[in-house]
């Protein structure tokens, strides 16, 4: 896993989504993605790239100042059956690298 060396503390919240068991497919649930600023200067987030179409974000687009928190709000459906382990790849406009954050649920079989 490829994270900064900042990564526990630029997500307090840790870097994994867990939505649970779902009842039935087709379902959609939310969560919320807290980044924190650790850093002496302003940055933005870039991009966020899902690993599948069954997870959605809408991040902000606005540079985010030293020590604020963003929340980050993310969807997802669960359309395949069994435990569905996916990832969302965020890139940080001070990071050459991205930070990885894990999305987990458990799916019916129908």
């Amino acid at each position: 896993m490829a994270q900064s060396e900042d990564s526990t503390s630029m997500w307090p919240n840790g870097t994994e989504l867990d939505f649970g068991y779902f009842e039935s497919r087709g379902v959609e649930r939310f969560d919320t993605l807290v980044l924190r600023n650790v850093t002496e200067e302003s940055f933005i987030i870039e991009n966020i790239r899902s690993s599948c179409g069954c997870t959605a974000v809408d991040w902000p687009r606005e540079p985010i100042d030293p020590r604020a928190e963003v929340a980050i709000p993310v969807a997802f459906r669960c359309i395949k059956a069994g435990y569905v382990e996916k990832h969302l790849d965020v890139y940080l406009s001070h990071l050459d690298k991205r930070e990885r954050i894990y999305v987990i649920a458990d799916c019916p079989a129908r």
